[in-house]
């Protein structure tokens, strides 16, 4: 299993402390005349999404804005190395109706046609990924199989991220019947807890998270294995705040670690305001997770 760290402007560049990461971008995330051109050095693989997380019902760009936002991103990447763009799909909004939802599946599917008819006209090296929506069986095996008859080789669920935290069950669900059917090659957006996700299925063959940065913002930091959320030595404030915020732990000092960081100084993911150490709590998070996944990998779970 793959893991992708979501990367905007804010972030480091993760390929510059690890030659071998995977990253995924956003349109949504980067300014209109972003490009990779920008970076100093290009991570291993490039997933490009749609950016339908932030899409509003009055404000749904069309295929083609989507598809020439993609192209512009990711204009200059090597032929030798895997880019992939994820099709202009339709997130479910959390509070849907049943025959609502049956409405954003349809929409969503007509635009994966319309999408992977339009990226074939171009030279462009992209691998197209067809995301799938949906919770139950009919609408994940139906969703799969038009995709894949439309030309899709590799698919994604989507509408699972935001629903995570709050309908667990479901979303667990969903990978269920993904596994049952052996739909694969499988990405999973928007993981931002993907501590219990990592071990799931062995038809997960990707996902992305934003969760180095998420947590590093309030002092969080990870470890493992199994993975588990820190602040070291917290402030007055933090000890206040963890009372409500009972998934994590207070630790005195820093556990040991390999991460660039950590080798350096592991005192630098401390200051909690500090921009610098927001920045290295960032990269060491990153490191855990990747960590973590190749561990789960060896294992034998994933891919």
């Amino acid at each position: 299993m793959k893991f992708f760290v979501s990367w905007t402007k804010r972030e480091p560049l993760f390929q510059k402390y690890d030659p071998f990461c995977n990253i995924l971008v956003s349109p949504a995330n980067v300014p209109n005349d972003w490009t990779i051109r920008e970076w100093e050095v290009l991570p291993e693989e490039l997933f490009i999404d749609s950016g339908a997380f932030s899409f509003r019902n009055n404000n749904i760009p069309s295929c083609q804005e989507i598809l020439k936002r993609q192209l512009l991103i990711g204009q200059a990447w090597p032929k030798d190395k895997k880019l992939y763009f994820s099709h202009p799909d339709l997130l479910i909004p959390r509070k849907t109706t049943y025959k609502d939802q049956n409405s954003i599946i349809r929409r969503s599917i007509e635009r994966g046609k319309e999408y992977i008819d339009r990226l074939y006209k171009f030279s462009s090296k992209a691998i197209p990924v067809g995301v799938i929506h949906g919770f139950d069986e009919e609408s994940i095996v139906a969703s799969y199989q038009v995709l894949k008859s439309f030309g899709y080789k590799n698919f994604a669920l989507g509408s699972i991220g935001i629903r995570l935290s709050n309908h667990k069950s479901l979303c667990l669900s969903a990978i269920d019947i993904v596994e049952k059917y052996r739909i694969e090659p499988v990405h999973l957006f928007g993981i931002t807890l993907p501590l219990g996700i990592l071990n799931l299925s062995k038809t997960i063959f990707s996902f992305d998270s934003s969760t180095p940065t998420k947590l590093a913002f309030y002092g969080t930091v990870l470890y493992g294995t199994p993975l588990k959320r820190y602040v070291i030595s917290p402030t007055a404030e933090q000890k206040f705040h963890m009372k409500c915020f009972t998934f994590r732990s207070s630790i005195p000092n820093p556990l040991p670690c390999e991460c660039p960081v950590c080798k350096v100084d592991p005192k630098k993911l401390l200051e909690k305001y500090d921009s610098a150490a927001k920045f290295n709590r960032i990269v060491h998070n990153y490191f855990q997770i990747k960590w973590e996944t190749e561990k789960q990998n060896s294992v034998g779970h994933g891919h």
